[in-house]
């Protein structure tokens, strides 16, 4: 990780475009249909750009990692307005949000490979959450959501 300033800035710079040129490449061997850069509206979707993909709007966000510390975490997400996107785009079928990212993010891998692994919500909880450090991760995660979703109705 670089150190805080104009270095970081400039390979940061550097590691969204190198992701934005992968899109685009998914473009031009017909993989998606489209990218728009600077789509108005779309920074408030924390994106720097939307990619369509066979009727899918993809908003992705890049970030080298966060600058106080080694990995992301829950809390770092948070803070970064990373989870309030997730949490917004997984209410539609028609869009998606892509966290692109250096570093990995502690829990949220292990999180998510259980949910999809899950049949459902009723199963989720009780067998794929039965060791305490992946139900505290749980709570930690819908705590912080919850808090977003408060900070947003005011």
């Amino acid at each position: 990780m670089p150190l805080p300033g104009g270095a970081a800035e400039k390979f940061g710079n550097r590691y969204e475009l190198t992701w934005t040129v992968s899109c685009l490449v998914d473009v031009y061997q017909e993989r998606a249909e489209r990218i728009r850069i600077e789509h108005p509206g779309a920074d408030e979707a924390g994106a720097e750009f939307v990619l369509y993909r066979k009727g899918i709007e993809e908003f992705h966000q890049c970030k080298l990692g966060p600058s106080h510390a080694a990995k992301w975490t829950l809390k770092s997400l948070n803070s970064e307005g990373v989870l309030l996107q997730l949490l917004r785009f997984t209410h539609s079928d028609q869009k998606e949000y892509h966290f692109v990212t250096t570093v990995g993010v502690e829990n949220l891998k292990e999180l998510s490979n259980r949910a999809r692994d899950a049949a459902d919500y009723a199963e989720y909880v009780p067998d794929f959450l039965s060791a305490k450090i992946w139900a505290v991760a749980f709570a930690d995660l819908c705590a912080l959501i919850r808090e977003d979703e408060d900070l947003k109705m005011q």
